[in-house]
Formats: C-alpha cells, sequence, structure tokens
C-alpha cells in the first residue's frame, strides 16, 4: 500500500499497478475500503471498478463509518458490464462528499487527472448537487471568495455544462487558466486564480446528474459534529456522537470555520438538490487561538438526508461559501459504545455495548469487526459478538456482549479500532455504525505483597518512635500477564510529620505470581527504605510507592498503611486433638473432606502475618509414623486448605510435588509467605529434607497466606485436608496457627 500526500507520487503509484487474473463479476471494493481508510487521515479515495459490490453487508457500513471518522472522500469512476453502476455506490459517494463518474476502460488515464486536483493541499467544498434532470436547465450560483486560488467543477451524468464567470464570459476549455478533462458523461474544469465574485454552473439534459465545486483555500469549513456531553466528572465535554444523527432528536452541534479571514458566518441544513431547509442559529464561541471560529447550538435532526453549507463574508468583503463534505443521513436506530477496557495481550475482556431502536417494532442485524477482519474469518481482536440477530420494540434496547483477545505478540500501546454496524433486516432500510478505539498495555501489573517494617536505628521494642530510623521492605507482586523488568519504585509519605531517608530501590524481576518458581528474593526492594518520625502524634502512616518498569507507558500508584506499633511476637495456637483419619480418595473423585477446628482466643488486635506449621516430636518418613504432624503415604494426594473465622479460605498445598511423588509425610513443615526458601510444590519424593521427605523446613504455600491480613483472628478457624485419589491413607496429627498481631 502507498500511502502519500505528494500527487506526483501518488500518480506514479497508480501508474505503476498492473492487473492479473479478475473476471470476477461481482467484485469486492467495500472490502478494500476498509484496508485503505485507517491509513489516512483525511483526504480522497478514488475507487476503480467494473463491477458491483457483493460486499455491501456489512463491509459497505464499515466503510461508511470509517470514513466518517478519518474524514475521507469517496469518489468512484465505473466501467465495464458487470452491473457497475451500483446504487451502493451512489450512496457511499454521497455520504461521504464525493461523486461517481462513468468512464470506458480507455478513459481511466484521464480520470485519473481529477486526482491532481483531488489531493491538492487545503481543499475545500463549496457545493455540492445531486438531482434529476427533464430537459429543463438548472442554474448554481456560487460565491468564489479571495482566499480560493483554484476553483474546480466537476459533472457527472450531464456533459452539458456551462460555467460563468462572474462577468457573465462562459468559461472554455481552451482559456488560458482552465484545465479541462473530457469525460463522455460529464465534464471536469478546473480553474487558476479565478476572480472572486459570483460564478455560475449551469447543466441541462435528462436523468440524475451530481455537481462538486472545491477549491483550495485556507477558509475551509470542518468538522461539522453533532456532540454529546462525556469524560470523566473532572474532565467533562462535548464529544461526535457515535455514527449518524437520529431521526427528530434534538442535538448540540459544534462547528469550526478554520480561518481568521472571516467576518460573519451563517449556516444552513440543505437538501442534496439544493433547497434550504433550514436556516441555524449557533452561537460562537470565543476562541484563544485566533485561528478559527468555533460555533455551537441546538439542531433538530431532520427526518431526511441532508447537507450542511456555511456562507458569509471573508475579510476583504467578498461572499464565500462551504459545504461540510458528505450527507448526514439521520436514523431510527443507535449503536451506544462506552469506553472500552484497556487490553492485555492475550487476555480476554468482555465488553458490552448497546443497539437501541427508536423507530417502529423492527428487526435488526448487528456485526463486529476490527482492523483485520471478522470474528472466525481474519479478525485478531475480537472473538466473538452475541447476540447478532433480534428483534427490537420502540424504544427498546439489547445489550450485545463482545469478547476481545489482542495477540500475545500485541505491541504496548496499539491502538486498534474496532468497528460496528447494525441493520434493518426488515423493511424500514435502518442502518448506524459506530467506531471506538481501544488501547493495548502489555499487560503489565504490579500489586502489593507483604510490607515489613522494622527499627533499624533506635530502642528494641515494638513501636516507631520519633527520631528513630525505620526500614520497610515492600514486596511486589505481578499480577499482569508477563514477566516484569528493571523495575524502580519511590516511597513517599501521604502523612505529614514523616521524613524519608532512604526512598528508592531497584527490584529483583518479577515472574508471573504463577509462575511455579519464584527466585529468592522475587519482588522485594534491594534496597531498604527507611524513614524517620519527626511528630509524636502520628500512630500510622500512609506511603504512596510509585514503580515504574520496562513496558510502563506511567508510573503506577500504590498504596498502603504503616501502623508505628510494630508487630508484635507470633503467638502459637496448636491442635492438641486425637488423630483424624483422612479419608481415602477413589479411583476418580476426591475423599470426602475432614474438617479440623482449632480456636483462636484472646489475641488483641488484627493480623499482621500468619504462618501455618505442621508439626510432629520426631521427623521421619517411615509409613504411618505416630510422631509427625501428617502421616501420609503419598503426600501429592493431599489438599490441605485453611479458612479463618470471617470465612477467607486459602489452599496452602495442593498436590505437592505433583506427578507422582509418594513421598511420606510432613514433619516440622512451616509454610510462610515471606520467609519460604521455595514452593511446597517444589518438593522431592526422595532425598534429605528440607525439600525430600519429611519435608521439615520453611515453604512458600501454594496461595499467600497474606490473604487473612488485616482480620480479627479470635474465633474457630478450620484445616480442610483431602485425598484426591485411591490406594494411600493416612492421618492429620498435629498442626500450630502462629499468629503475629499488631
Amino acid at each position: 500500500m502507498t500511502v502519500t500526500d505528494n500527487p506526483q507520487t501518488f500518480k506514479d503509484a497508480i501508474n505503476g499497478l498492473t492487473a492479473n487474473e479478475g473476471g470476477d463479476c461481482p467484485e469486492l471494493p467495500n472490502t478494500a475500503l476498509v484496508q485503505a481508510i485507517p491509513a489516512m487521515d483525511g483526504g480522497d479515495i478514488m475507487v476503480f471498478t467494473d463491477a458491483a459490490p457483493k460486499d455491501s453487508v456489512p463491509q459497505g457500513n464499515f466503510a461508511r463509518g470509517l470514513a466518517d471518522e478519518n474524514d475521507v472522500t469517496i469518489t468512484y469512476m465505473l466501467s465495464g458490464s458487470c452491473s457497475p453502476l451500483d446504487p451502493s455506490y451512489y450512496r457511499m459517494a454521497r455520504e461521504t462528499g464525493g461523486q461517481v463518474f462513468g468512464i470506458t476502460p480507455s478513459e481511466a488515464d484521464d480520470a485519473v487527472k481529477l486526482a491532481d486536483f483531488l489531493t491538492r493541499p487545503d481543499q475545500v467544498s463549496m457545493l455540492w448537487i445531486e438531482d434529476i434532470l427533464s430537459g429543463t436547465a438548472k442554474t448554481y450560483p456560487i460565491p468564489v471568495d479571495s482566499t480560493t486560488p483554484r476553483v474546480t467543477f466537476a459533472v457527472n451524468g450531464t456533459n452539458n455544462v456551462t460555467v460563468k464567470r462572474p462577468d457573465g464570459t462562459v468559461v472554455l476549455a481552451t482559456d488560458a487558466d482552465v484545465t479541462a478533462i473530457p469525460l463522455p458523461g460529464g465534464a471536469i474544469l478546473s480553474i487558476l486564480n479565478p476572480a472572486p465574485g459570483a460564478w455560475n454552473i449551469i447543466v441541462n439534459g435528462s436523468g440524475g446528474f451530481s455537481v462538486k465545486v472545491s477549491g483550495e483555500s485556507k477558509l475551509d469549513f470542518k468538522p461539522f459534529q453533532f456532540v454529546r456531553s462525556g469524560g470523566d466528572p473532572a474532565h467533562e465535554g462535548d464529544f461526535a456522537i457515535d455514527g449518524s444523527p437520529l431521526i427528530g432528536q434534538v442535538n448540540k452541534v459544534d462547528a469550526l470555520i478554520s480561518s481568521d479571514e472571516v467576518v460573519s458566518a451563517q449556516f444552513e441544513l440543505r437538501t442534496a438538490a439544493g433547497a434550504v431547509l433550514e436556516t441555524l442559529t449557533l452561537e460562537e464561541i470565543p476562541t484563544l487561538e485566533g485561528l478559527y471560529k468555533e460555533f455551537y447550538g441546538d439542531v433538530t435532526v431532520p427526518n431526511s438526508s441532508f447537507l450542511v453549507y456555511a456562507k458569509g463574508v471573508d475579510a476583504a468583503g467578498n461572499d464565500y461559501q462551504r459545504v461540510f463534505p458528505g450527507a448526514f443521513m439521520p436514523q431510527a436506530v443507535e449503536i451506544i459504545v462506552p469506553t472500552p477496557p484497556d487490553l492485555h495481550p492475550g487476555e480476554t475482556a468482555s465488553y458490552t455495548i448497546q443497539v437501541k431502536n427508536l423507530g417502529a417494532t423492527d428487526s435488526f442485524e448487528l456485526s463486529g469487526r476490527d482492523s483485520f477482519g471478522f470474528p472466525g474469518s481474519g479478525s485478531l481482536f475480537i472473538n466473538s459478538v452475541s447476540p447478532t440477530s433480534f428483534t427490537l420494540a420502540t424504544n427498546e434496547t439489547i445489550n450485545v456482549t463482545v469478547e476481545l483477545q489482542p495477540p500475545l505478540d500485541t505491541p504496548q500501546g496499539h491502538i486498534e479500532t474496532l468497528s460496528f454496524a447494525v441493520r434493518s433486516t426488515g423493511t424500514s432500510g435502518a442502518a448506524n455504525y459506530a467506531n471506538v478505539k481501544v488501547g493495548v498495555t502489555l499487560g503489565l501489573n504490579t500489586e502489593l505483597g507483604f510490607v515489613t517494617p522494622r527499627v533499624v536505628v533506635g530502642d528494641p521494642d515494638f513501636l516507631i518512635e520519633p527520631n528513630e530510623i525505620a526500614a520497610l521492605s515492600v514486596q511486589l507482586l505481578n499480577k499482569g500477564a508477563a514477566p516484569i523488568s528493571n523495575v524502580v519504585a519511590t516511597l513517599t509519605p501521604e502523612t505529614p510529620g514523616v521524613t524519608i531517608t532512604s526512598g528508592t530501590s531497584a527490584y529483583f524481576d518479577l515472574p508471573l505470581s504463577s509462575a511455579t518458581s519464584l527466585p529468592t528474593g522475587s519482588g522485594l526492594n534491594r534496597t531498604p527504605y527507611t524513614f524517620v518520625i519527626t511528630d509524636a502524634a502520628v500512630q500510622s502512616i500512609k506511603f504512596a510507592l510509585s514503580v515504574t518498569y520496562s513496558g510502563s507507558l506511567a508510573p503506577q500508584m500504590l498504596y498502603f498503611n504503616v501502623l508505628t506499633t510494630l508487630p508484635g511476637p507470633p503467638l502459637s495456637f496448636s491442635y492438641t486433638g486425637p488423630p483424624v483419619a483422612i479419608p481415602d480418595g477413589n479411583v476418580d473423585t476426591d475423599g470426602p473432606p475432614v474438617n479440623i477446628p482449632i480456636t483462636v482466643t484472646g489475641v488483641t488486635s488484627t493480623i499482621a502475618d500468619l504462618n501455618f506449621r505442621i508439626d510432629g516430636s520426631l521427623c521421619t518418613s517411615a509409613a504411618r509414623a505416630t510422631t509427625v504432624g501428617i502421616d501420609h503415604t503419598y503426600v501429592v494426594d493431599l489438599v490441605v486448605k485453611l479458612t479463618s473465622p470471617q470465612g477467607t479460605t486459602v489452599t496452602l498445598i495442593d498436590g505437592a510435588g505433583g506427578g507422582v511423588n509418594d513421598g511420606n509425610n510432613f514433619c516440622q513443615t512451616v509454610l510462610d509467605d515471606e520467609e519460604g526458601l521455595t514452593l511446597i510444590d517444589l518438593i522431592l519424593p526422595v532425598g534429605p529434607p528440607p525439600l525430600g521427605p519429611p519435608y521439615s523446613g520453611t515453604f512458600i504455600p501454594e496461595y499467600p497466606l497474606a490473604a487473612f491480613k488485616g482480620e480479627n483472628p479470635n474465633g474457630t478457624w478450620v484445616v480442610t485436608v483431602i485425598d484426591r485419589f485411591a490406594g494411600e491413607t493416612g492421618n492429620v496429627r498435629a498442626f500450630s496457627l502462629l499468629i503475629t498481631s499488631y
């Protein structure tokens, strides 16, 4: 694909095209437009085809929506015998401000010359007419102002065309200031340095025709937008509506005339034939730059298609006229697209849009696509859209679920356009579209793990007192979709009376928190954060941690509180009841769970840290030993869970060792988020402890015990043990909860 704003480069690219194969009838011109339009930011597309489209639905609707979003005008050059004069081509040209020309293949070279005028800088539209001739001439006045060094008249449907200058003389193709492009069913005349004043174009003949007058000028009229209020409460503003305006609705509109050469401006809604439907009353809004004039006000949307004209007087006292490119097609159905979620590579996200019917009860079909294709047919971001067919009564709205999932290799910062189109499958002809942009981040996301304060200079008590130096270890967990590297964080206090003495630290790289093996030091600050309390009244400190890492677009902010009363020594609560048999599992189902209660009382504050210990008086890997905490001859069978009095459940062990771990027993096995040397999942069936049976040592549990942090520990806790497979048995004999409170 060649993307250029240089006319000669464009023409060279056209001249370099060759054709082979072919013969299709009909063809896929709308599919080509959907691929081409996103590469443009304003401009014109010329479509050469010799066949009718076979992709008007839904691709034509998508192309229309993209052309509107990207400010693209589409002009067609049609030839051949495969019914090329298709109504959808005329509609697309009408709605984007283009035209349709019938040519013969031999005239394609002359037709391309039109691109020279369409792609010149500062193109503006001055008149757009579509009507029917019946043997009576029609005259259209067009004021040419002093800011216009070139004006081009393009007519299709008749070659009985006369253009008159302000002095009444007829423009001839042989005039020195004229470039003429002869076409069998039309005419194109471009005049260099036209005299300011009232020009006229006169057409005659029979049948349908179109007239477009364009020019080069700094005085432009765009955009003209139907707008709605939106944005978050702190940044509310007006945003362009999604799709076509709705029949009969009162809408705010915003219009810009991009020049300081304008003395006055008024706005009109006109039919395609040029008849005035309504003169608008818009209020001029002061602007800071002074390079454009902005107008704002209410418009009641007509029931039929219309164009918007701006006219007035320029700074030199000459009349001017501009037409916003493209006819508005009011509709009785709308697609409502809220702000979509940020997407992460490889992760699915659910997005809900709505379709609302303002007309009579009707049946509709909805389609969605990204820039690559449709769900199940080329789409890389949209997995599904549901439902796609439905019936809506008057004023009824339906929710539509869109499942999104960007590819794993989607780069950070990618912006994808999602396009949706709805159309009536009944007789109303209602249709509308909406486009929404969704951003992709790398799915990197850190969360706080444990926070451990300690006094490093001061009294060896359990208080952080004024003028003592306290240190913080702040663990970061990776809850995203990819490993995180080059992590640096900066700590700042949100509470007055606290001074940071060492506030920035690099971190060890963060593997996924779901990884089966976490390296030593994973997620820990390499340099302790240190601070001093300077106000004796401070009892709780709120800290903000600003985290940056490779791929982050902006710092991620995390917040936490630290009490000046440090956690005291842990309190031990041990199970002292009889051994409890673990029911054996079945061949294909888990055995019944055994629930063992343990009561905690007398703790005067909430949990700062909790560890779980499987006890034992004499550790051995002998089968059915009675001096271990849990005896079992196939520990991989076991699931061990802990539930707090508040109802929080954490899985501590689940298939430890994996595979065929036939190791025996757990004895003096401590599960500790912070001090574990490795994951409990990584134990081995043979070898010396701690990795070998009976696994005497400190391990990281299956899921973090930090889930209990901040809870009231008093009450009945429950240890649940399940044997998941048949053939091996055992008993729960001794275990303890080690609770540290504030």
